[in-house]
């Protein structure tokens, strides 16, 4: 079974660029859903300000690393993403398909 969507890997690095997550992000992050609220995270040292007035449809949080699907173009914050991938592998708003190799990050 291929976990790569309708693209194939090949064609998706052509197109989007590097693959900048891997299954390692989506367990560690799993392994870590201690933290529910990231909204307060990168409070101080936010690289990318114009995410403070972002917020991420799933969790309603400010998106501090915001991705997207390059398979449905929705976007999300990163703990979102990686917790859907790991869980139910469709993306909660269009229930499209979403890999880990379909995620991107975005500067705003």
């Amino acid at each position: 079974m291929s976990d790569s969507g309708s693209h194939s890997d090949s064609d998706s690095v052509a197109t989007y660029g590097p693959l900048q997550y891997t299954e390692a992000d989506v367990l560690r992050c799993l392994s870590d859903d201690t933290a529910a609220d990231t909204t307060d995270e990168e409070e101080a040292g936010d690289e990318n300000a114009n995410t403070r007035r972002v917020q991420c449809p799933t969790c309603r949080g400010r998106m501090t690393t915001p991705v997207l699907n390059v398979s449905c173009w929705h976007l999300k914050c990163e703990q979102c993403w990686l917790r859907a991938v790991g869980t139910k592998k469709v993306c909660s708003i269009c229930n499209g398909p979403a890999s880990v190799k379909e995620l991107r990050k975005v500067h705003l």
